[in-house]
């Protein structure tokens, strides 16, 4: 996320705090850097706050300052760029794990109340959004960087899907953001 961006984000998360009534969870599909995890750690300090990204080891590439894929996450980098930050990552009472996308089954299982899907998960958003349908609290929010046609497809399909949720626009932000507050309908 480019640090212009940080105040809108910031801004979206203390909303999403006051919709909510308060946010214990966070849960960040694509975390390249740890920008966000920064944002929501300075806003919301209590926050358990999960990583999931395609989790590589760090290599450069060719060209300095670009590494070799946006789409894959060097978790070291993202450690480094926290503790730039100030965060320690590593240490347990942060509250900050980070996990494979790809492994489903190693996801913390808890409720997620504030969600963001990175764009560069849109290839695979509808298994994404199976897998991460089940842990979403009653009330949440999610939060899509990169709204387009293929991401509104998957997200509609998945709620009709899953007729027992419903979903109302929370905000539109920069050109291409959307997020959704997503409720469990009383059965």
């Amino acid at each position: 996320m480019p640090v212009e961006h940080e105040p809108t984000f910031r801004a979206i998360v203390r909303a999403a705090e006051a919709e909510l009534g308060g946010v214990e969870s966070y849960t960040g599909l694509g975390v390249f850097g740890g920008d966000r995890i920064a944002v929501v750690r300075a806003t919301i300090p209590g926050a358990e706050i999960v990583g999931l990204d395609r989790f590589t080891p760090f290599t450069r590439s060719p060209k300095p300052g670009l590494y070799e894929s946006n789409l894959n996450c060097p978790l070291e980098l993202t450690i480094r760029n926290l503790a730039r930050r100030g965060i320690d990552a590593r240490d347990p009472k942060e509250r900050i794990s980070f996990v494979s996308v790809d492994d489903p089954a190693s996801w913390p299982n808890r409720r997620v109340q504030l969600a963001v899907i990175d764009r560069s998960f849109d290839d695979q958003l509808e298994l994404l959004l199976d897998q991460l349908g089940p842990l979403l609290a009653d009330h949440a929010i999610i939060l899509y960087d990169g709204w387009n046609a293929l991401v509104s497809d998957a997200h509609h399909d998945w709620l009709s899907r899953n007729a027992d949720r419903s979903a109302t626009t929370f905000c539109t932000f920069q050109s291409t953001g959307r997020a959704f507050v997503v409720r469990r309908r009383p059965t």
